[in-house]
């Protein structure tokens, strides 16, 4: 082992310990400006809380990889289709996916 490759955990070991000092300087910081608009009505909230009731997100919860991709067309390679994949991984390499056309 060289002298070049012992340094390199020490080097994750000095990362690993000044990661939390750095993020716990972060705290919260409250924006500068607050986004236009008004805030929700009474009859918004009833309406977004019997959603929540009445629909489930459950088969796309299950899913948490999202890959995008670029696929050219077979006859015209230069255009080109953005496709979004949902996925989560089943057995080893598995994933299983659903597709998005935007």
């Amino acid at each position: 082992m060289s002298a070049v490759d012992s340094c390199y955990p020490l080097k994750a070991i000095a990362l690993a310990m000044s990661l939390p000092i750095g993020l716990s300087a972060c705290g919260d910081i409250e924006p500068p400006t607050q986004p236009a608009g008004q805030a929700k009505e009474t009859k918004t909230k009833v309406l977004e809380a019997g959603a929540n009731v009445l629909q489930t997100d459950t088969p796309a919860d299950l899913m948490n990889i999202h890959l995008v991709g670029f696929h050219p067309a077979k006859k015209n390679p230069s255009h080109q289709m953005e496709a979004h994949h949902l996925a989560f991984h089943t057995l080893g390499r598995a994933m299983l996916t659903a597709t998005y056309q935007m």
